[in-house]
Protein backbone atom coordinates (compact mmCIF):
# COMPACT_ATOMS: atom_id res chain seq x y z
CA UNK A 1 0.00 0.00 0.00
CA UNK A 2 1.08 3.58 -0.27
CA UNK A 3 3.24 5.16 2.27
CA UNK A 4 0.71 7.12 4.50
CA UNK A 5 1.49 11.16 3.68
CA UNK A 6 1.29 12.64 7.00
CA UNK A 7 -1.19 15.42 6.29
CA UNK A 8 -2.42 18.12 8.92
CA UNK A 9 -6.56 18.06 9.32
CA UNK A 10 -6.61 21.56 7.42
CA UNK A 11 -4.75 19.73 5.05
CA UNK A 12 -7.20 16.91 4.41
CA UNK A 13 -9.93 19.13 4.59
CA UNK A 14 -8.80 21.10 2.06
CA UNK A 15 -8.08 18.12 -0.24
CA UNK A 16 -11.10 16.31 0.48
CA UNK A 17 -13.14 19.63 -0.80
CA UNK A 18 -11.23 19.64 -4.10
CA UNK A 19 -11.63 15.83 -4.92
CA UNK A 20 -15.66 16.56 -4.25
CA UNK A 21 -15.97 18.91 -6.60
CA UNK A 22 -13.49 17.05 -9.15
CA UNK A 23 -15.83 13.45 -8.39
CA UNK A 24 -19.52 16.11 -8.80
CA UNK A 25 -18.13 17.66 -11.99
CA UNK A 26 -15.96 15.44 -13.70
CA UNK A 27 -13.75 18.87 -14.12
CA UNK A 28 -10.96 20.31 -11.86
CA UNK A 29 -11.63 23.37 -9.67
CA UNK A 30 -10.34 26.46 -9.42
CA UNK A 31 -9.01 28.36 -6.32
CA UNK A 32 -11.48 30.75 -6.42
CA UNK A 33 -14.12 27.75 -6.53
CA UNK A 34 -13.08 26.30 -2.57
CA UNK A 35 -11.20 29.84 -1.59
CA UNK A 36 -14.53 30.85 0.01
CA UNK A 37 -15.36 27.72 1.11
CA UNK A 38 -12.52 27.27 3.02
CA UNK A 39 -12.16 30.48 4.44
CA UNK A 40 -15.84 29.86 5.73
CA UNK A 41 -14.43 26.50 7.52
CA UNK A 42 -11.74 28.83 9.35
CA UNK A 43 -8.86 27.77 7.30
CA UNK A 44 -6.36 30.14 6.03
CA UNK A 45 -7.04 28.97 2.06
CA UNK A 46 -3.57 31.12 0.76
CA UNK A 47 -1.46 28.84 3.15
CA UNK A 48 -3.21 25.52 3.01
CA UNK A 49 -3.19 25.43 -0.62
CA UNK A 50 -0.24 26.38 -1.14
CA UNK A 51 1.10 23.43 1.39
CA UNK A 52 -0.27 20.94 -1.11
CA UNK A 53 1.69 22.31 -3.76
CA UNK A 54 4.20 19.88 -4.83
CA UNK A 55 3.62 15.63 -4.66
CA UNK A 56 -0.28 16.49 -3.84
CA UNK A 57 -1.56 19.53 -5.54
CA UNK A 58 0.20 20.05 -9.32
CA UNK A 59 2.08 23.23 -9.12
CA UNK A 60 0.56 26.66 -10.82
CA UNK A 61 1.98 28.81 -13.37
CA UNK A 62 5.82 28.38 -12.81
CA UNK A 63 6.05 32.55 -12.64
CA UNK A 64 4.33 32.17 -9.14
CA UNK A 65 3.95 30.32 -6.18
CA UNK A 66 0.26 31.88 -5.02
CA UNK A 67 -2.96 30.60 -6.42
CA UNK A 68 -4.97 33.25 -7.97
CA UNK A 69 -8.55 32.60 -8.63
CA UNK A 70 -8.69 31.20 -12.14
CA UNK A 71 -5.53 28.41 -11.01
CA UNK A 72 -7.00 24.85 -11.81
CA UNK A 73 -6.25 22.75 -8.26
CA UNK A 74 -5.26 19.59 -10.19
CA UNK A 75 -4.98 16.64 -7.53
CA UNK A 76 -2.21 14.01 -8.31
CA UNK A 77 -2.85 10.79 -7.98
CA UNK A 78 -1.26 9.82 -4.52
CA UNK A 79 -3.80 12.71 -3.24
CA UNK A 80 -6.65 11.06 -4.67
CA UNK A 81 -5.48 7.88 -3.07
CA UNK A 82 -5.97 9.93 0.37
CA UNK A 83 -9.27 11.35 -0.24
CA UNK A 84 -12.96 9.49 0.81
CA UNK A 85 -14.37 7.63 -2.15
CA UNK A 86 -11.02 8.02 -4.27
CA UNK A 87 -10.20 4.99 -4.41
CA UNK A 88 -12.58 4.19 -7.15
CA UNK A 89 -11.07 6.42 -9.45
CA UNK A 90 -7.34 4.98 -8.37
CA UNK A 91 -8.95 1.25 -9.61
CA UNK A 92 -10.09 2.05 -12.76
CA UNK A 93 -6.40 4.03 -13.63
CA UNK A 94 -5.17 1.55 -12.65
CA UNK A 95 -6.89 -1.60 -14.23
CA UNK A 96 -7.07 0.72 -17.91
CA UNK A 97 -3.09 0.93 -17.65
CA UNK A 98 -1.80 -2.99 -19.18
CA UNK A 99 -5.12 -3.11 -20.91
CA UNK A 100 -3.85 0.25 -22.97
CA UNK A 101 -0.36 -0.90 -22.95
CA UNK A 102 -1.14 -4.31 -24.92
CA UNK A 103 -3.36 -2.40 -27.05
CA UNK A 104 -0.61 0.34 -28.31
CA UNK A 105 1.73 -2.77 -28.50
CA UNK A 106 -0.16 -4.27 -31.38
CA UNK A 107 -1.11 -0.79 -32.92
CA UNK A 108 -0.32 -0.78 -36.75
CA UNK A 109 0.02 2.92 -38.07
CA UNK A 110 -1.16 2.77 -41.67
CA UNK A 111 1.44 3.66 -44.22
CA UNK A 112 0.37 7.83 -44.60
CA UNK A 113 0.81 8.16 -40.79
CA UNK A 114 3.61 6.04 -39.51
CA UNK A 115 4.94 8.41 -36.42
CA UNK A 116 0.94 8.08 -35.56
CA UNK A 117 0.08 7.27 -31.76
CA UNK A 118 -2.59 4.85 -31.00
CA UNK A 119 -6.19 6.92 -30.47
CA UNK A 120 -8.41 4.87 -28.11
CA UNK A 121 -12.05 6.21 -28.01
CA UNK A 122 -13.79 6.40 -24.71
CA UNK A 123 -16.86 4.49 -25.32
CA UNK A 124 -13.93 1.17 -25.70
CA UNK A 125 -12.70 2.60 -22.34
CA UNK A 126 -16.01 2.48 -20.93
CA UNK A 127 -17.03 -0.54 -21.66
CA UNK A 128 -13.39 -2.02 -20.88
CA UNK A 129 -14.17 -1.13 -16.97
CA UNK A 130 -17.82 -1.32 -17.43
CA UNK A 131 -18.37 2.12 -16.20
CA UNK A 132 -21.75 3.57 -16.15
CA UNK A 133 -23.16 6.55 -18.71
CA UNK A 134 -23.68 9.16 -15.78
CA UNK A 135 -22.85 12.74 -16.94
CA UNK A 136 -19.66 13.91 -15.17
CA UNK A 137 -18.85 10.46 -13.65
CA UNK A 138 -16.07 8.29 -13.74
CA UNK A 139 -15.19 8.04 -17.14
CA UNK A 140 -14.89 12.07 -17.43
CA UNK A 141 -12.44 11.96 -13.96
CA UNK A 142 -10.45 9.26 -15.93
CA UNK A 143 -9.99 11.33 -18.51
CA UNK A 144 -8.74 14.49 -16.48
CA UNK A 145 -6.44 12.12 -15.02
CA UNK A 146 -4.97 10.41 -18.27
CA UNK A 147 -4.12 14.04 -19.30
CA UNK A 148 -2.01 14.53 -16.87
CA UNK A 149 0.06 11.82 -17.78
CA UNK A 150 3.10 11.93 -20.13
CA UNK A 151 2.03 8.68 -22.40
CA UNK A 152 -1.50 9.88 -22.67
CA UNK A 153 -3.49 12.98 -23.63
CA UNK A 154 -7.22 14.04 -23.90
CA UNK A 155 -8.30 14.61 -27.53
CA UNK A 156 -11.26 16.02 -28.84
CA UNK A 157 -14.76 14.47 -30.07
CA UNK A 158 -15.05 11.70 -32.58
CA UNK A 159 -18.64 11.98 -32.41
CA UNK A 160 -21.24 13.94 -29.98
CA UNK A 161 -20.76 12.21 -26.93
CA UNK A 162 -17.51 10.25 -27.75
CA UNK A 163 -14.29 11.76 -27.34
CA UNK A 164 -10.71 9.91 -27.47
CA UNK A 165 -7.01 9.67 -25.96
CA UNK A 166 -3.96 9.30 -27.79
CA UNK A 167 -1.30 6.99 -26.19
CA UNK A 168 2.14 7.09 -26.57
CA UNK A 169 4.71 4.33 -26.42
CA UNK A 170 5.34 5.65 -23.34
CA UNK A 171 2.57 3.49 -22.13
CA UNK A 172 4.90 0.39 -22.20
CA UNK A 173 6.74 0.95 -18.87
CA UNK A 174 3.45 0.45 -17.07
CA UNK A 175 2.36 -2.66 -18.63
CA UNK A 176 2.47 -5.06 -15.33
CA UNK A 177 1.75 -2.12 -12.88
CA UNK A 178 -0.91 -3.62 -10.49
CA UNK A 179 -0.76 -1.28 -7.52
CA UNK A 180 -0.59 3.21 -7.63
CA UNK A 181 2.81 2.16 -5.66
CA UNK A 182 3.92 0.55 -8.44
CA UNK A 183 3.06 3.28 -11.13
CA UNK A 184 4.37 6.09 -9.12
CA UNK A 185 8.11 4.00 -9.69
CA UNK A 186 7.39 3.29 -13.07
CA UNK A 187 6.82 6.85 -13.24
CA UNK A 188 9.71 7.79 -10.47
CA UNK A 189 12.11 5.75 -13.00
CA UNK A 190 11.11 7.68 -16.38
CA UNK A 191 11.22 10.90 -14.64
CA UNK A 192 15.10 10.10 -13.52
CA UNK A 193 15.99 8.42 -16.85
CA UNK A 194 14.76 12.11 -18.15
CA UNK A 195 17.12 13.91 -16.13
CA UNK A 196 19.98 12.76 -17.19
CA UNK A 197 22.15 15.57 -19.21
CA UNK A 198 21.58 16.25 -22.72
CA UNK A 199 23.83 15.39 -25.09
CA UNK A 200 24.65 16.20 -28.85
CA UNK A 201 21.87 15.49 -31.09
CA UNK A 202 22.39 12.27 -33.07
CA UNK A 203 23.91 12.67 -36.52
CA UNK A 204 20.78 11.28 -38.28
CA UNK A 205 18.20 13.92 -36.30
CA UNK A 206 20.29 16.84 -37.65
CA UNK A 207 19.37 19.48 -39.98
CA UNK A 208 21.89 20.57 -42.23
CA UNK A 209 20.50 23.99 -42.62
CA UNK A 210 20.88 24.12 -38.39
CA UNK A 211 23.98 22.55 -37.91
CA UNK A 212 25.78 25.46 -36.62
CA UNK A 213 23.06 25.44 -33.91
CA UNK A 214 23.20 21.90 -32.40
CA UNK A 215 26.58 22.78 -31.31
CA UNK A 216 26.28 21.89 -27.32
CA UNK A 217 27.68 25.30 -25.59
CA UNK A 218 31.45 25.35 -24.16
CA UNK A 219 33.68 27.61 -22.92
CA UNK A 220 34.75 29.06 -25.94
CA UNK A 221 30.81 28.58 -28.02
CA UNK A 222 30.57 30.93 -31.00
CA UNK A 223 27.29 32.70 -29.94
CA UNK A 224 26.43 33.97 -26.77
CA UNK A 225 22.48 33.71 -27.58
CA UNK A 226 20.21 30.59 -27.13
CA UNK A 227 17.63 31.30 -30.02
CA UNK A 228 19.39 33.57 -32.80
CA UNK A 229 18.85 36.79 -33.87
CA UNK A 230 17.16 36.19 -37.24
CA UNK A 231 14.33 34.29 -35.29
CA UNK A 232 13.61 36.83 -32.91
CA UNK A 233 13.99 39.11 -35.73
CA UNK A 234 10.95 37.20 -37.75
CA UNK A 235 8.57 37.20 -34.85
CA UNK A 236 9.18 40.82 -34.35
CA UNK A 237 8.62 41.52 -38.17
CA UNK A 238 5.13 39.34 -37.82
CA UNK A 239 4.22 40.30 -34.48
CA UNK A 240 2.36 43.78 -35.95
CA UNK A 241 0.00 41.57 -38.49
CA UNK A 242 -0.61 39.26 -36.27
CA UNK A 243 -4.16 38.23 -34.25
CA UNK A 244 -1.66 37.03 -31.27
CA UNK A 245 0.53 39.29 -28.86
CA UNK A 246 3.68 38.50 -28.89
CA UNK A 247 5.43 41.32 -26.32
CA UNK A 248 5.71 38.33 -23.38
CA UNK A 249 6.89 35.88 -25.95
CA UNK A 250 9.53 38.58 -27.13
CA UNK A 251 10.17 39.07 -23.50
CA UNK A 252 10.90 35.66 -22.87
CA UNK A 253 13.04 34.89 -25.40
CA UNK A 254 14.83 38.39 -24.80
CA UNK A 255 15.51 36.98 -21.32
CA UNK A 256 16.13 33.51 -22.20
CA UNK A 257 18.82 34.49 -24.26
CA UNK A 258 20.14 37.01 -21.71
CA UNK A 259 20.52 33.91 -18.79
CA UNK A 260 22.33 31.66 -21.54
CA UNK A 261 25.04 34.54 -22.14
CA UNK A 262 25.30 35.17 -18.54
CA UNK A 263 25.29 31.12 -17.70
CA UNK A 264 22.35 31.37 -15.68
CA UNK A 265 21.30 27.95 -15.93
CA UNK A 266 18.44 27.64 -13.73
CA UNK A 267 17.00 31.29 -14.66
CA UNK A 268 16.92 29.84 -18.20
CA UNK A 269 15.57 26.26 -17.88
CA UNK A 270 12.67 27.98 -15.90
CA UNK A 271 12.04 30.47 -19.18
CA UNK A 272 12.40 28.05 -21.81
CA UNK A 273 9.97 26.35 -20.02
CA UNK A 274 7.58 28.83 -20.28
CA UNK A 275 7.76 29.75 -23.42
CA UNK A 276 7.15 26.24 -23.96
CA UNK A 277 4.19 26.65 -21.64
CA UNK A 278 3.37 30.03 -23.49
CA UNK A 279 2.85 29.04 -27.35
CA UNK A 280 0.73 26.10 -27.75
CA UNK A 281 -2.78 28.28 -28.85
CA UNK A 282 -0.40 29.74 -31.95
CA UNK A 283 -0.53 26.12 -32.84
CA UNK A 284 -4.01 25.23 -32.19
CA UNK A 285 -3.44 23.17 -28.75
CA UNK A 286 -3.78 23.99 -25.14
CA UNK A 287 -0.39 22.53 -24.34
CA UNK A 288 2.98 21.74 -25.38
CA UNK A 289 1.67 17.93 -24.59
CA UNK A 290 -0.29 17.97 -27.46
CA UNK A 291 1.65 20.47 -29.70
CA UNK A 292 4.65 17.56 -29.46
CA UNK A 293 2.20 14.67 -29.73
CA UNK A 294 -0.35 15.84 -31.99
CA UNK A 295 0.64 19.11 -34.19
CA UNK A 296 1.38 17.89 -38.07
CA UNK A 297 5.29 17.74 -37.33
CA UNK A 298 7.90 16.38 -39.86
CA UNK A 299 9.47 13.02 -38.81
CA UNK A 300 12.99 15.67 -37.87
CA UNK A 301 11.09 17.92 -36.28
CA UNK A 302 8.80 15.89 -34.18
CA UNK A 303 11.76 14.25 -32.61
CA UNK A 304 12.84 17.87 -31.55
CA UNK A 305 9.76 18.25 -29.96
CA UNK A 306 9.85 15.01 -28.18
CA UNK A 307 13.08 16.37 -26.47
CA UNK A 308 11.63 19.30 -25.74
CA UNK A 309 8.84 17.59 -23.88
CA UNK A 310 11.43 15.42 -22.22
CA UNK A 311 13.00 19.04 -21.23
CA UNK A 312 9.72 19.88 -19.36
CA UNK A 313 10.75 17.46 -16.84
CA UNK A 314 14.01 18.54 -16.56
CA UNK A 315 12.71 22.18 -15.56
CA UNK A 316 10.18 20.91 -13.40
CA UNK A 317 12.97 19.20 -11.24
CA UNK A 318 15.16 22.72 -11.26
CA UNK A 319 12.01 24.79 -9.87
CA UNK A 320 10.61 22.39 -7.83
CA UNK A 321 13.04 19.93 -6.31
CA UNK A 322 13.84 20.88 -2.72
CA UNK A 323 17.25 21.26 -0.89
CA UNK A 324 18.70 17.49 0.59
CA UNK A 325 22.17 16.23 1.57
CA UNK A 326 22.70 15.35 -2.17
CA UNK A 327 24.29 17.49 -4.75
CA UNK A 328 21.77 18.04 -7.99
CA UNK A 329 23.58 21.17 -9.72
CA UNK A 330 22.92 21.64 -13.71
CA UNK A 331 24.82 23.34 -15.82
CA UNK A 332 24.42 25.34 -18.77
CA UNK A 333 25.30 22.65 -21.15
CA UNK A 334 22.51 20.39 -19.84
CA UNK A 335 20.19 22.97 -22.23
CA UNK A 336 18.42 21.17 -25.21
CA UNK A 337 20.07 21.32 -28.56
CA UNK A 338 19.08 24.83 -29.49
CA UNK A 339 18.09 23.61 -32.79
CA UNK A 340 14.84 21.81 -31.17
CA UNK A 341 13.65 25.84 -29.89
CA UNK A 342 14.44 27.00 -33.65
CA UNK A 343 12.39 25.01 -35.09
CA UNK A 344 9.77 25.11 -32.86
CA UNK A 345 9.57 29.51 -33.25
CA UNK A 346 9.59 29.16 -36.79
CA UNK A 347 6.82 27.23 -36.67
CA UNK A 348 4.98 29.69 -34.41
CA UNK A 349 6.27 32.55 -36.45
CA UNK A 350 4.50 31.25 -39.90
CA UNK A 351 1.05 30.52 -37.71
CA UNK A 352 1.34 34.48 -36.27
CA UNK A 353 -0.11 35.27 -39.92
Amino acid sequence: MTAEVPLSQDQRTALQLIYDRFRARGAWTTFGDVDRQLRRLGLNSDTVIQSLAGSLLLPFDISRLRPITRDELKLSLRAINLCQGGQEDIDSFLRLLPWLAEKELEFNPDDAHPEADLRVKMSEIREFLELPHDSAGPIDRLRQLISLQRWGWSGGEIQPGDWFIQVDRGIFRFANVSTLDDYLEAMNKWEEEGRQPYATVPDELIDPAYAFAVEGPSADRPTDTYVPQDTVAAIQEAAPQSFWNCGKLLRLIDELNEDYASDRTYSAHAILRAILDHVPPVLGFRDFNAVANNYDWSQTDKKYMKRLLAFKDQADDVLHRQISARSDLLTIEDMPQRVCIIHLLQECTDKLL
